[in-house]
């Protein structure tokens, strides 16, 4: 009875029809912030700030409810008096207080992909020796390697971050092309790779990418570099990429694939999957929390990890180092049994790769395309996925039990 009297008393009160107005209301209002994030880019913790005024303020609106839903003219209580105000200094005091501490803003968590593009003086030696370059001095004799102008860098740099804005677009990422006077100076007086990282803020990842080109009488082409870190570079998480002789619209194109998988990479937080066995063409991988589905196309190379346990600044002579130069070796063997298929020049950058990582000083983990192969997934379970193999990005390539494997 008493049960009946109370809720008869709410719905005197209109308390009901009162909350469910206001969630309706709640409710479009926070539509409409995520309308205006998505629309005109207003900050992306907007709706979650809407989310939780509406929430805190609950009480306020109920007790409003309560003591003034009837029709008729009402006296404020003491309860609304001081409950109300503690309402509002409460929601007032964790506004303040999230924005300080940027508890509301959810790009504290954004991934933040910072890289330089640059044809500086000096660094055009890690393009002199592509293939390319060493194939048209044989057809043409010397070929100059030239700089781009300040136009050209500014025509890929904004190219590349509207293609990788646009992608990224709304998915917590910050991405930062930098091109500019102050970046090149810097970059070109660089002494560690760290100083670029600190300089940077410290960027969950962070590349270079040094372009040039080659005239001849009927065209322009186009070269570029790129060397890249995943954190902190001291850890050794570095990726590196090289674009021969291409078209500028080609090398846009690639460099936008190349950084587009590198961001993805780090933005899933996704452990790679790797080997556990190889029967044949058949190759059963752990997925290792990869999101892998039936017919993906995946790819899958060879890990290299080149330690400096002697810590004195170059690679020591152990199994990683070994299975790198001895796969570099075996290259080197089937190019030059093969020159109908690979150039002068492609053979003499495989032994420019094995006199560099010979000598190598630092440390790396990391895989390389040229060793590298592509998979169809063909059966996923719980604890492993089949896979077929694709094709073999060269006939050296060789599939290992512990190859890490990237969708």
């Amino acid at each position: 009875m008493v049960q009946e009297s109370f809720i008869k008393k709410l719905l005197d009160r209109r308390v009901p029809q009162i909350l469910g107005s206001y969630l309706v209301a709640a409710t479009s209002l926070v539509l409409f912030v995520e309308y205006l994030v998505a629309k005109y880019q207003f900050a992306d913790h907007y709706p979650i700030l809407a989310l939780f005024s509406i929430i805190g303020i609950l009480p306020t609106v109920i007790i409003l409810a309560y003591f003034h839903g009837a029709p008729g003219k009402d006296i404020w209580t003491k309860v609304e008096k001081i409950a109300i105000p503690i309402n509002v200094v409460f929601i007032t005091v964790c506004l303040l207080f999230g924005d300080y501490f940027s508890l509301w803003d959810i790009s504290s968590s954004q991934k933040r992909h910072v890289f330089y593009i640059g044809s500086l003086d000096g660094k055009e030696k890690y393009v002199k020796d592509f293939a390319g370059i060493k194939d048209a001095i044989a057809e043409n004799g010397e070929t100059e390697i030239l700089f781009l102008n300040e136009q050209e860098l500014d025509e890929i740099s904004l190219k590349l971050e509207s293609n990788l804005i646009n992608e990224f677009y709304n998915q917590n990422t910050h991405i930062e092309i930098l091109n500019n006077e102050i970046i090149h100076s810097f970059v070109d007086s660089l002494s560690t790779v760290t100083a670029f990282y600190d300089y940077t803020n410290q960027p969950d990842q962070f590349g270079f990418i040094y372009i040039y080109k080659v005239e001849n009488s009927d065209s322009i082409n186009y070269l570029a570099f790129s060397h890249g870190w995943v954190g902190n570079p001291k850890n050794g998480n570095n990726w590196r990429y090289e674009l021969d002789l291409e078209d500028k619209t080609v090398l846009k194109n690639n460099l936008t694939e190349i950084l587009s998988r590198q961001i993805k990479h780090v933005n899933n937080k996704q452990a790679n999957g790797f080997v556990t066995q190889i029967d044949d063409n058949i190759i059963i991988i752990n997925p290792n929390d990869l999101n892998l589905k039936k017919h993906m196309i995946i790819n899958g190379a060879t890990r290299y990890i080149l330690k400096d346990n002697n810590e004195n600044g170059k690679i020591d002579l152990d199994e990683g180092l070994k299975k790198l130069l001895d796969d570099i070796n075996s290259a080197i063997e089937y190019a030059e049994n093969h020159p109908l298929d690979y150039t002068e020049g492609i053979i003499s950058d495989l032994h420019e790769q094995y006199q560099r990582w010979s000598n190598y000083y630092g440390t790396a983990d990391m895989t390389k395309d040229i060793f590298g192969y592509s998979l169809k997934v063909v059966e996923v379970t719980e604890s492993k996925v089949v896979a077929k193999l694709l094709e073999l990005r060269h006939p050296w390539v060789k599939i290992r039990e512990g190859d890490i494997i990237t969708p």
